[in-house]
Parts: C-alpha cells; structure tokens; sequence
C-alpha cells in the first residue's frame, strides 16, 4: 500500500515529530510512505531516510492555497498513491478540494481543536468533508466535535512515543522548570512566566526554561524583563535532541488555552518528569493525565492555581517522585509500535473498502 501524507511545514514541532514517528513505523510495517509539503524550515524535522519527502514550496504572496491546491493535484497524479491523508486542517482542506480533480482515497486527520479555527476554514470543512474515506482523531472530545456522518468513519488514534529513542528516566533532576513549546498566543508561556516569578522568591535555586520560537518571542522577552526575571527564565530555540534535555528537568509545564494530543506533554511524562498541564477543551491533557497520580491538571488561564500547584511540587519531594513513577507507565499506552499496528488496521480497512 502507497500512503501521501500532507503536512503543512517540515519546521520542528509537536505535529511534524508524530507524523514522523507516524510515518517511520508504517514505513516498518511494509507500507510505501511519501509525505508533501509546502515550506522549507530551517528547524526541520528528522524524517526516516526510506521515506520519500516532497517540498512544493511557492514563495509567491498571492493565491497561495491555490498553487499549494494546483500542486497537490500535481503530485497525487505524479505519485499515484492509494491513500492520502491530510495532517492537519489545512492539508485536509486541500487534500478534500483536490479531490474534485482527480480521483483517490481519503483520509482527514485534524490535529487540534476544531472549534477554535477562523469561520472560513470551518465552512470550507462543511463544504468539502462530505466525501471522505474516514477520518483520525485523537480525543474522543474531538471526534464528538463533527457530525454523526464523520464520527462514523472515523477512528481515535493518540499520538505515539518512540519508545526506541527515549533515554532511562533519570533519578536526580536538575532545579529546572521546562516548557517546550511554539511562542504564539495559544501556548500562553506569559502565564507560566508570571506564575513562576510569584513562586521564585521563595525558591531562587530554580530556574525556567523555555525551549521554542514563534512570532510571540519578543513579547514573551518583554515580559521577562519586566518582571525582572531574566536571569531566572531563560530562552533557547527548538532542539533535536529534546529527550535529552527533557530528561534533566524536575517540573514540565503546558500552560495553552487549547491543544490537540500534546506530545510534548507525553514525552516528558515519559521520561519521569512531573507535569502540570491545563485542561484544555478538547482533553488531551484529561486524556492522560489523572490528577494527582500520574500529573496535574489546572484549568486553563488560571495563573493563581498554576502559582499554587508549582508550589506544592516543590515543596512535597515525595509527591513529585510518586507522579514520576505513574508517568512513566505512558511509555507501554503510547508505545509507537502499539500504535503504528491501529494505524496499518484502519488504513487497510480504508483500502479494502
């Protein structure tokens, strides 16, 4: 079976790190994988040498879905594959329009919460979801977003860890407090930033980190300086080696108003590391974490109770070692071999249908 991933970006991120995963299992399991994009990244993401990457990258300002729709036509005629699955709603968009000049298999797999998007991607999904072969989610909150006549055909998948690469949790963490996320309003950084600054006087021996890039940076930056932070919380840019750095970290931190299945939240509790995530809408968080056993959950833009649960960590070492030990259990649950096997599963019975 030839399988076209259609993805956005090859820039490093939490979507491009699963479809990479995603795609290199599948690749293992005797499967044909391209994947098409539309932008070049300096940052980009690692993808398995046996799988085929395309870059149709136009630079133009103008009509640009229609020449990233033109060359997805392009392509899906060139390669001929017998599925395509569009990661991501905009790829999905496009792949669902190219449809309608040429004929093949489809698959839509939205990685975030679908209520949030702009009306104008909400109605060209309306428009053109009636034809689909099925459909990836990866919460139940999100699959109950669509309509009966989706939900059908689709399937929830989460997101896999790559049990292979992930390090041996270390026993002694450094005083670090970590967020590894893009800088842009839905991450909310500012919140962690404020939250840790309230807790920092009386814990000076902790420092926080944010590994990343995004538009937001340099406000994300002002911010520091205002609360006269910057020796305290430090900024790096994204980095292929994020297990490692993971790994040494004492409190991980996903502080966003909204999040699809947050890989970087399941890494980190795969490597042992205490997490505290907000219970976005559309329950990735809620999805593996149980509050108090293997995590914390917090509600969303609640800096007071960030403020309060930081505090509480690091005060009760006992609790932070007991979340770490139940956190870790997420490596059998997510276990991209496990979830490559549902994958082959529905793709094959897309196939056969």
């Amino acid at each position: 079976m030839k399988v076209l991933f259609i993805m956005g970006a090859m820039e490093v991120g939490g979507m491009q790190r699963a479809l990479s995963i995603i795609t290199k299992e599948l690749l293992d399991l005797g499967m044909t994988i391209d994947v098409l994009s539309f932008k070049k990244s300096k940052n980009k993401i690692e993808f398995n040498s046996g799988i085929k990457l395309i870059i149709s990258e136009n630079k133009s300002k103008y009509f640009i879905q229609l020449k990233r729709l033109r060359a997805t036509v392009q392509k899906i005629k060139e390669e001929k594959p017998d599925i395509v699955i569009g990661f991501g709603i905009t790829s999905s968009i496009l792949a669902c329009a190219a449809r309608l000049f040429t004929k093949f298999k489809l698959v839509i797999c939205e990685r975030n919460d679908p209520g949030k998007y702009h009306m104008m991607w909400k109605f060209s999904r309306w428009i053109l979801y009636h034809n689909i072969n099925g459909a990836v989610f990866q919460t139940e909150d999100a699959q109950n977003y669509f309509p009966r006549r989706i939900i059908k055909k689709s399937i929830i998948i989460e997101n896999p860890i790559d049990i292979s690469e992930l390090p041996e949790p270390l026993i002694h963490k450094e005083k670090i407090i970590i967020n590894t996320s893009r800088f842009v309003t839905s991450k909310n950084q500012e919140m962690l930033i404020e939250a840790f600054s309230r807790i920092h006087p009386s814990y000076p021996e902790y420092q926080l980190h944010l590994y990343g890039y995004g538009r937001k940076q340099e406000i994300i930056e002002e911010l520091i300086n205002t609360l006269d932070m910057h020796q305290s919380v430090k900024i790096f840019p994204p980095q292929q080696n994020i297990y490692e750095i993971l790994n040494r970290a004492e409190i991980f931190v996903l502080s966003s108003s909204k999040e699809g299945f947050p890989n970087s939240l399941v890494e980190a509790m795969a490597l042992g590391v205490t997490s505290i995530a907000t219970d976005c809408r559309i329950g990735g968080p809620r999805a593996v974490i149980q509050t108090g056993i293997n995590g914390i959950l917090i509600e969303v833009d609640n800096t007071d109770q960030l403020a309060g649960e930081l505090e509480r960590l690091l005060n009760d070492k006992e609790l932070r070692e007991k979340i770490s030990v139940e956190s870790v259990k997420i490596r059998k649950r997510l276990d991209s071999k496990r979830i490559s096997k549902v994958w082959q599963s529905y793709l094959e019975s897309i196939f056969e249908s």
